[in-house]
């Protein structure tokens, strides 16, 4: 009975040093920002994290194409002058345009197409976006959440941007009186990417002249060795 413990014990041990060569993690990683400029237009008050028509102005992070492949963007603003305003919403509109042509009856699976207002639900989107309720001076974070199944694929324009319902005259009456005290703020301070997990790579083994085997193939020489003297044990049980 001992033995069978002591086999069973050493057995559980090699496969739990086996799964750690194959674990997985996940994969946040925060983009590097280039700060952002208000927009304005028809619809109100935009932050653009990446527009492509536009200019270096109208990108707050330093390369877009390091959203490929993700699942959610969370995108964390910084607000001032909230009290002025009155409070307001926001939530963040995007697109990759994998198709130029592309209708709502020939969407690629990975076609990202969310333009609705106040984080509503949307109709072959694939996306969903939160909504941040800004009330006072402080961080709010909105998180764009890609239908399951679906990552991010870089197409022929990359546009990402926090809508809100702001109102524009008030905006603009504020930041013609900046000098005078009234400096409403709406910055880009941080963007974290959520890609799905992966799997962890075994770490490549150091340089020797006897080098020992990976964490993977020692976990196989370990089952393979219990293997033969459970076998042995058994034989020498049946003698």
């Amino acid at each position: 009975m001992k033995l069978r413990r002591l086999f069973a014990g050493l057995a559980a041990g090699a496969l739990a040093v086996s799964a750690m060569a194959i674990s997985a993690f996940a994969a946040d990683k925060d983009l590097t920002t280039t700060g952002t400029s208000v927009t304005m237009d028809d619809s109100g008050i935009r932050i653009n994290l990446w527009n492509p028509w536009g200019g270096d102005d109208t990108h707050a992070v330093t390369d877009i194409k390091e959203i490929e492949g993700a699942t959610a963007i969370a995108i964390t603003v910084k607000a001032s002058d909230v009290a002025a305003l009155g409070g307001y919403k926001l939530w963040i509109n995007a697109s990759n345009f994998l198709e130029s042509d592309s209708s709502k009856d020939n969407y690629n699976a990975n076609f990202v197409n969310y333009w609705e207002s106040e984080g509503a639900a949307g109709e072959n989107t694939h996306a969903v976006s939160s909504v941040a309720d800004v009330t006072a001076d402080g961080e709010y974070t909105v998180t764009l959440t890609l239908d399951e199944g679906v990552t991010w694929a870089l197409g022929d324009n990359n546009f990402v941007m926090i809508g809100s319902n702001i109102d524009a005259a008030a905006w603009k009456a504020l930041d013609a009186d900046e000098g005078n005290g009234n400096p409403a703020t709406l910055d880009i301070v941080k963007v974290t990417v959520t890609t799905p997990d992966a799997p962890a790579a075994d770490p490549e083994p150091a340089p020797s002249n006897d080098p020992a085997p990976t964490t993977g193939a020692a976990a196989g020489l370990a089952l393979a060795g219990i293997a033969v003297a459970g076998a042995a044990l058994v034989a020498t049980k049946r003698k």
